[in-house]
């Protein structure tokens, strides 16, 4: 690399540092790089509230999305963040609300569907916007309260539910006698959420879950908190199925007959247990034993809830749902904050269990400099327009646009053949690529700002090597 194009480079990274990766716009000055340290239930040494971390974390440092439906469920979610840092600029388009932060050294963008709005379009929407600040996210958590559906499994209020399936009961036909003939198909977490979920499930089997650890963390040392505590056993009221509620001023089930109550086995522990099955999304809230009762038959499912439908569809994604009420006619909102911290409790522990990616910069300039590099020449005076002579081992072609697909962008190169990447992230001074295939040429570094506006377009070349990012 010569010294042109490294002065070049340096000066690229220290614009960048003042710049949103994304959005070439000015982010907030840091005022430190260094973090507190922490003792091993994860509490900072004289310290007992979040740290608040001023450090400046590039939007494509961002892997994991967390999506939450109401405030108790993004309250929470915020309690398990072992660091919460510093907002930077997002485009227009994105009209999400974003709380950034880091857990189990993973960086994590928190985001909650809008006041009074459910449903499985909504979690979609939240999703691309997020996609939109935020390409580098890899996969969602949604994660929240949902109904349980007892009966195959002994669900209890608090228990978690685990999506190892998604269905979406309400799309399909009506057909004769107003049956609804359903047509979605059941959608399943990517594979590399799936083996996370087995190795926390084989933790489990010689360990406690920390399930109960975090929880009491949220609450401690702050008494805002409290509303997370466990309203205990004698609230637990699961009524047969042909028992409806009788209303009440306090929407508890103070007048509902007590001698209708299931007899369940009492539990050795408080502890919440995690279910894996089938959940259940739908537009409507399921209140209803009778009809809960005939899906649980006839889907197996184990959950009931209103956003997970939308959000698989179109994104690598895991339902994690606090089991809040037993979508009946009683349900109510005292196990809500609950359920809703028990939920982002297992999160936590989930992101435990994913490895740490690596996409530092530092490793994409070492492939740069393991690679042959060409130089691109740039003169309106050349009278003969010629090339370089290339080595014949070097394949070169020349950028003649750029076009951004659903997820992913493609270059398309002179010879019409299709470079596609996972990503693209405009920089200051260029343009950084990171492939979903192994890359044939390492990307030149461009650098068009400095060209006069009289100058005639410049022809650029890239060269090859293998390599799993670059930086044009």
């Amino acid at each position: 690399m010569d010294r042109r194009t490294e002065t070049k480079r340096t000066r690229g990274q220290r614009d960048f540092e003042r710049t949103c990766s994304d959005n070439d716009a000015p982010c907030p000055k840091t005022n430190g790089h260094k973090r507190q340290k922490r003792d091993k239930d994860g509490r900072k040494h004289g310290q007992d509230e979040q740290h608040h971390d001023t450090t400046f974390i590039p939007h494509d440092k961002y892997h994991i999305g967390w999506i939450c439906a109401l405030p108790d469920e993004l309250a929470a979610a915020e309690g398990m963040l072992d660091d919460i840092h510093e907002r930077c600029y997002q485009p227009r388009s994105d009209t999400n609300t974003y709380t950034l932060g880091t857990i189990v050294e993973h960086h994590v963008v928190l985001a909650c569907l809008p006041a009074q709005s459910y449903g499985t379009n909504n979690a979609a929407v939240v999703a691309t916007n997020m996609r939109r600040t935020f390409a580098s996210i890899h996969f969602w958590l949604l994660v929240g309260t949902g109904g349980g559906a007892p009966g195959k499994v002994d669900i209890r209020l608090g228990d978690v539910v685990v999506s190892t399936k998604v269905l979406q009961i309400d799309l399909g036909k009506i057909v004769r006698n107003g049956q609804l003939h359903r047509i979605g198909l059941p959608r399943t977490p990517s594979q590399g959420l799936m083996t996370a979920v087995t190795a926390l499930q084989a933790k489990h089997k010689i360990s406690p879950s920390q399930i109960s650890k975090y929880v009491d963390q949220l609450m401690d040392p702050n008494p805002r908190r409290a509303r997370f505590a466990d309203p205990g056993a004698d609230l637990d009221l699961l009524f047969d199925s042909s028992h409806e509620h009788i209303p009440n001023m306090t929407e508890n089930c103070s007048l509902c007959n007590k001698s209708r109550l299931l007899r369940r086995e009492a539990r050795s522990n408080r502890d919440p247990i995690v279910h894996y099955g089938t959940i259940a999304s739908a537009n409507q809230v399921m209140r209803d034993a009778k009809t809960r009762d005939l899906l649980t038959k006839e889907l197996g499912v184990i959950c009931f809830e209103m956003e997970a439908a939308g959000l698989m569809e179109s994104c690598s994604s895991i339902v994690i749902r606090g089991i809040s009420d037993y979508a009946d006619s009683h349900k109510n909102d005292q196990w809500q904050s609950y359920a809703a911290a028990a939920a982002a409790a297992y999160a936590k522990e989930f992101l435990s269990i994913i490895p740490l990616t690596e996409e530092s910069e530092a490793k994409a300039e070492g492939v740069m400099q393991k690679t042959q590099h060409t130089t691109a020449r740039r003169s309106r005076n050349n009278s003969s327009g010629g090339r370089t002579a290339q080595p014949a081992s070097q394949k070169v072609h020349r950028i003649r646009g750029v076009k951004a697909g659903d997820d992913a962008n493609q270059m398309i190169l002179s010879n019409g053949t299709p470079l596609r990447v996972e990503k693209a992230t405009v920089r200051n001074r260029g343009l950084q690529l990171f492939g979903d295939v192994s890359l044939q040429d390492a990307l030149k570094f461009l650098d068009r700002r400095n060209v006069a506006a009289s100058e005639e377009a410049a022809e650029e070349t890239i060269t090859s090597s293998a390599g799993g990012s670059a930086t044009i």
